[in-house]
């Protein structure tokens, strides 16, 4: 269920324009500001705080999709993307967060990021709500980078496997049914490798009709 909080306490539609959002925020602050109206003080922070976020494109975008808690949690739109060799070597990279401030984050040397990993960093969410001097935890997923194919010469790759774990000791099966072949790319929109090998199947089936046909009597 979507989370209109916020529209609710402008009086405004999950539609409203910019210049319905700024019109009725001016109207309700004027109503409610502590020095026409003493008591409401916490109507007046509501009002302020709704306007805060509903009238930056980015706040608002972010609202629309996680609510209130992903705004006290500083929920992002997107992953960060970052190398293999950052993933396992530690990493330094800055996040713009959604109050303007640029967060400087590090990760060690040696605490590996694996694909899809949620990190969490403790108090730089966003203010909670009603509380502005609470924060929540601001969340980053991470999408790993990999290289692409020869990225490297057989030297460096030599050098590259020393220093990672140990392969599975492999152990290569003797015999006349062993056949060894390559790991090819695959693309679903490309079936000359299929049509290949209907092909040669077609082919061993007409030498084999070839080969059982009746012969004509020699006279």
């Amino acid at each position: 269920m979507a989370d209109n909080k916020l529209y609710e306490i402008l009086g405004v539609s999950r539609s409203a324009s910019d210049n319905e959002i700024k019109k009725q925020y001016r109207k309700l602050a004027k109503e409610y500001h502590p020095d026409k109206n003493p008591q409401a003080g916490d109507k007046f922070k509501e009002i302020s705080y709704a306007y805060e976020v509903l009238s930056d494109p980015k706040k608002r975008q972010v609202y629309d999709k996680f609510g209130l808690k992903g705004m006290q949690e500083g929920a992002q739109d997107g992953g960060h993307t970052i190398t293999l060799s950052e993933a396992l070597c530690g990493l330094t990279f800055i996040i713009r967060h959604l109050d303007g401030r640029d967060i400087l984050i590090r990760n060690p040397p040696g605490q590996v990021i694996k694909p899809g990993d949620v990190k969490a960093v403790v108090g730089e969410g966003m203010p909670y709500y009603k509380n502005p001097f609470e924060r929540g935890n601001l969340y980053v997923t991470f999408e790993i980078r990999f290289p692409d194919n020869h990225f490297a010469n057989e030297n460096k790759l030599k050098l590259l496997e020393s220093v990672l774990p140990p392969r599975t000791v492999f152990k290569m099966p003797v015999g006349d049914h062993v056949e060894e072949v390559d790991l090819n790319d695959y693309d679903p929109n490309e079936r000359g490798s299929h049509s290949s090998n209907r092909e040669a199947y077609a082919s061993d089936d007409e030498d084999h009709m070839h080969g059982s046909g009746i012969q004509c009597a020699h006279q």
